[in-house]
């Protein structure tokens, strides 16, 4: 019913597409965290010696192990926060379509409306028409 158009220039498109691809891999990274597939918090079951406890409980991420205490968190949180703003706009989308949804609603009552009136005016200018016809026709006969 309605078409939106919306002209985009390419420095746009690649904003956008970096943009959902950022949401994308938070979100991926999100589903891997909450699984246990990515980060695993707490290490297989060993026996381990006091000194060896110490060091997995401090280094038992291997991403912090990677790039430095506190990633795994500063992802973490980068991919809450991503997908805040992703449902935050969808919920903005909704209430964009709630709207439209109103204006098409307000537009049909007040089309109905219009028709209603030229439907009334069109029949008492039916009726005036007949009673001049019927007048017409009485005077024709000296009625």
């Amino acid at each position: 019913m309605f078409r939106i158009t919306n002209q985009v220039s390419g420095n746009s498109q690649q904003y956008r597409a970096k943009k959902v691809l950022s949401v994308l891999l938070s979100m991926a990274l999100v589903a891997l965290t909450w699984t246990g597939t990515l980060f695993n918090p707490m290490p297989t079951a060993q026996a381990l010696t006091v000194k060896t406890t110490q060091f997995i409980i401090a280094d038992s991420n291997p991403v912090d192990k990677v790039f430095g205490s506190g990633t795994s968190d500063q992802i973490q949180g980068k991919a809450k926060e991503d997908i805040g703003t992703v449902e935050r706009n969808m919920g903005k989308a909704k209430e964009d379509i709630k709207g439209a949804a109103k204006q098409v609603q307000g537009r049909a009552e007040q089309d109905t409306g219009m028709v209603k009136n030229r439907a009334e005016d069109a029949g008492s200018e039916l009726e005036d028409a007949a009673e001049n016809l019927g007048d017409a026709i009485k005077s024709l006969f000296g009625e």
